[in-house]
């Protein structure tokens, strides 16, 4: 079992919320387990690891092994000692530090050790809390863990007690670095508050390599509150600025781990909703955390928890965990199964006989069951229906749902199952993922609409004894895959079909709804998906009498006005029936509609749209001399397409979309969290596409709406809705010539998601456009050029990176003078650059001209003059 303490440095108690929230915990605990003595919770923790103030809560719980109770009051006499302003010199900087050292050392004194005792313990009970505490290395400028263990490979400085916990809070700007050691061994460190503020990688793959490859029952993150991330604030109230950014950091590292941990259920985050960096009223942080535990989630929450201790069912493993790490390209969730699924009885239990069944011969190979059949018969369902029914029996065993359409996509799905384990997996291959799924104990593979005839299936299967292939196709070639286990999805019984198509449609089973639905779901072949549309249609109109007589009316016209083969590929009775509803939407909805099917299908998101419309769709995220003359009557073209009013109307675009969702043609999902998304079915999105050629002026529309919703700031809000817009701008742009302004605004949004080759080609267009247009001395282009360096660094191509960062140096120099900020901003990261390529004089050089310009705009003591002191010593240092 392992705890994770996290906590932000918020104020002089910043402390208290997690320890009243560990009181509550192990105070129940207590109640459960009969204990009139109040619990250690090191007694119950194999790990404890923080950072900041939060690791003077992991020393005091881990290290003193005190009980929580114990631990508030130490931090209530502790923290007086604790300063949160800035220091004025260096004399004030060695003050706090003296202050913090005698009252730590009184701490020790009244708790019965040693102010010299040494963090290192060498006790060997069986159950040793193993406490770390993440400090910054000022050397290497990178985390350094401090144990109180030793471990093999890794040497353990003789460091007391109150020095780990001075390292621990010691930021730079209240106590200056703390030195420890002597001589050749003397190391300079300062808290790690920014960039492990919350330290969950580091106590993940600390506790892998201390106790191996062991199963894990619980991991509890706590923290202190969350910051208000957007809007304005005093840029010179340094606390809050650092609070800030520790807010941004630890949540989205616990969103990464949530994300990888979330089908665990071993893994719990409390964080109260308000943060206590501005309440230095510990009767307010304690009355803020009380309620917050009152909260039923909250206690539902802390109950499952406090289980989790008395139950160590060790879900999985730290190998496991290990092995996996968000990135920004992420599995994508398969289908939901339909809630209208009817019949296919005989076929599920056909694959329930060969994949689910514990007898049968010993085999070399994966288990491959196909199912073909006409598009639109339900193969992806009966797919679907049998891969909940598989994880049912298999609960740990990974599915992979994969789009099979050609080997393009079937090879980027597999890219993408592999790269989702964690960035040193980016550069592997759709091959690499084939043979780490074949080295599973237990796997299920959906094939997808493996249609295509030059996709050769059998270079895609991994060759395992222990996993099974489920492939759905309308070739029915592909049968030869698996000629005993090939299932022939024919339409649905005229029973079944009649069922669907009432149920859906709202009408009862009497004889004549019956009759007529009878002469429906026949003249449709009873094909599932042509049924619900039709459904669909008639829920609305409530026309189930006279909907045969519509639909033969408007068959041969559709047949007559589209590409006969892309039609039968697609299903002719399908495309009528989206015909027959497309046709009674609004002209506005229309429009509307095939301007969203240029979208990705799957998250069409609401905020994005509305964001944009709110800009007039002419917002521009970077402010460019180089203007586009279409780009006016672009924003005026989605004014009218999305905006008819002449301004943004939630209400009248719910209008629009209403009447999409009356026929099936758009689906509504809520995301917790992500708000609304809009989704339509690929068979819907392709018919609409097809009155839509690569130069329809949509696509155009498309870029500009894209462009427009992105904002240029890194907030953590920011952050999160481009995510939402980057799968959108691949499409949007294949085979079109974006603007500088465009360019730029993809650019910066593909950089700031680590996407950074892609990020590269937009700069590199934008560089070039801004060359033809003003030549390269213009400050359009020398920004251009900023960003391409910066985006070529990003991919390791650091002297092109370099060669760059000398024109715009040269550039600044001459618009804005030397001593510009603009101007020492690029000195700087060309001294990096020179760093990086081993160009030691050069670095120093260069280094040296940034501190003294900075020295004379700035001050001293400016942030940005101690920053380029720090990378003067390192360059000196190597």
């Amino acid at each position: 079992m392992i705890l994770l303490i996290n906590l932000l440095l918020d104020g002089g108690t910043n402390g208290l919320s997690p320890l009243y929230m560990l009181s509550e915990i192990f105070g129940r605990l207590q109640f459960d387990l009969k204990r009139d003595d109040e619990l250690v919770p090191a007694q119950f923790v194999d790990m404890i690891i923080g950072t900041g103030v939060g690791g003077l809560v992991a020393i005091l719980l881990g290290r003193l092994l005190m009980t929580p109770a114990q631990a508030i009051e130490a931090y209530y006499k502790l923290s007086p000692a604790i300063s949160t302003k800035v220091a004025a010199d260096q004399s004030e900087r060695e003050s706090n530090t003296a202050r913090f050292k005698h009252a730590f050392d009184q701490l020790l004194k009244d708790a019965g050790y040693d102010p010299e005792s040494l963090f290192e313990t060498r006790c060997k009970e069986p159950r040793n809390c193993k406490t770390v505490i993440c400090v910054m290395n000022q050397d290497t400028t990178q985390c350094q863990l401090l144990r109180s263990y030793r471990i093999r490979g890794a040497p353990n400085p003789e460091y007391t007690i109150t020095q780990v916990a001075l390292a621990s809070i010691a930021s730079p700007e209240i106590y200056g670095p703390i030195s420890l050691g002597n001589g050749f061994k003397k190391t300079i460190f300062s808290s790690a508050l920014i960039g492990y503020a919350n330290p969950t990688q580091q106590l993940l793959k600390e506790a892998h390599a201390v106790f191996g490859d062991i199963n894990v029952a619980t991991i509890v993150s706590l923290g202190t509150g969350k910051i208000e991330t957007s809007g304005s604030f005093d840029s010179d109230d340094w606390m809050y600025s650092m609070a800030r950014q520790v807010t941004l950091d630890t949540q989205r590292t616990h969103e990464d781990i949530y994300d990888r941990l979330k089908q665990t259920s071993i893994y719990f985050r409390l964080n109260i909703d308000k943060a206590t960096h501005t309440s230095h009223d510990t009767a307010a942080i304690v009355a803020m955390t009380s309620v917050y535990m009152t909260e039923t989630a909250v206690s539902d929450t802390i109950d499952e928890l406090v289980r989790s201790f008395q139950v160590e069912t060790h879900r999985v493993s730290l190998r496991d965990i290990n092995s996996v790490t968000k990135v920004d390209i992420s599995i994508k969730p398969r289908p939901a199964l339909t809630h209208n699924f009817v019949g296919r009885d005989d076929i599920l239990e056909e694959l329930h006989r060969t994949h689910l069944s514990s007898q049968g011969p010993q085999r070399k190979s994966p288990l491959i069951s196909v199912l073909t059949g006409l598009g639109g018969c339900g193969k992806t369902q009966i797919a679907l229906k049998f891969a909940l029914d598989y994880e049912h029996r298999y609960p740990e065993a990974p599915v992979y749902f994969l789009d099979a359409r050609s080997p393009e996509r079937l090879q980027t799905e597999l890219e993408t199952v592999i790269r989702a384990r964690g960035p040193a997996h980016r550069s592997q291959t759709y091959q690499d993922a084939i043979d780490w799924i074949a080295a599973q104990e237990q796997w299920l593979l959906i094939f997808d609409s493996a249609d295509d005839p030059s996709l050769n299936l059998s270079t895609y299967i991994p060759n395992s004894s222990s996993g099974h292939v489920i492939i759905t196709t309308r070739n029915d070639l592909v049968r030869a895959q698996s000629p005993e286990n090939s299932h022939k999805v024919d339409s649905l019984p005229v029973a079944h079909a009649c069922h669907l198509l009432l149920v859906a449609s709202g009408y009862d089973t009497s004889h004549n709804n019956v009759i007529h639905s009878q002469k429906i779901v026949k003249e449709l072949g009873c094909l599932p998906l042509a049924v619900a549309h039709a459904a669909g249609y008639i829920l609305i109109h409530r026309c189930l009498d006279t909907y045969l007589h519509l639909y033969r009316q408007r068959r041969r016209e559709l047949l007559s006005r589209s590409d006969p083969n892309v039609v039968q590929g697609r299903e002719g009775s399908v495309a009528t029936t989206i015909h027959l509803s497309f046709g009674r939407l609004s002209r506005e909805a229309q429009l509307l509609l095939q301007f969203l099917s240029l979208f990705h299908a799957a998250s069409i998101s609401h905020s994005v749209i509305a964001t944009a419309a709110l800009r007039n769709f002419a917002f521009t995220p970077f402010a460019m001399q180089a203007s586009d003359p279409l780009e006016e009557e672009h924003a005026n073209a989605l004014m009218k397409l999305i905006c008819p009013s002449g301004a943004w109307s939630a209400f009248d675009f719910n209008e629009m979309i209403q009447q999409c969702l009356q026929y099936s043609l758009i689906q509504i999902t809520m995301v917790e969290g992500a708000g609304k998304y809009y989704s339509m079915h690929v068979l819907v999105q392709s018919w609409l596409r097809l009155d839509l050629p690569q130069d329809h002026l949509f696509h155009r529309l498309l870029v500009r709406l894209l462009a427009s919703s992105i904002t240029a700031d890194d907030n953590y809000e920011n952050l999160l809705f481009h995510r939402v817009v980057l799968p959108h701008i691949e499409g949007a742009i294949v085979g079109l010539d974006t603007n500088v302004a465009d360019s730029f605004a993809f650019g910066f949004i593909l950089e700031e998601s680590k996407h950074s080759p892609q990020a590269v080609r937009y700069f590199r267009r934008a560089l070039v456009l801004c060359m033809e247009m003003f030549g390269e001395a213009h400050q359009d282009t020398i920004s251009a050029m900023g960003r391409l360096a910066s985006s070529l660094d990003s991919c390791g191509r650091f002297r092109e990176g370099m060669e760059l960062k000398l024109k715009v140096l040269n550039g600044r120099r001459s618009l804005l003078g030397e001593a510009h900020p603009d101007t020492l901003r690029v000195m700087n990261n060309l001294a990096r650059s020179f760093d990086w390529l081993g160009m030691r004089e050069e670095a120093i050089e260069m280094d040296e001209l940034v501190l003294k310009l900075r020295r004379r705009v700035q001050g001293n003591e400016h942030p940005d003059v101690l920053l380029t002191l720090a990378n003067l010593a390192v360059s000196l240092k190597k």
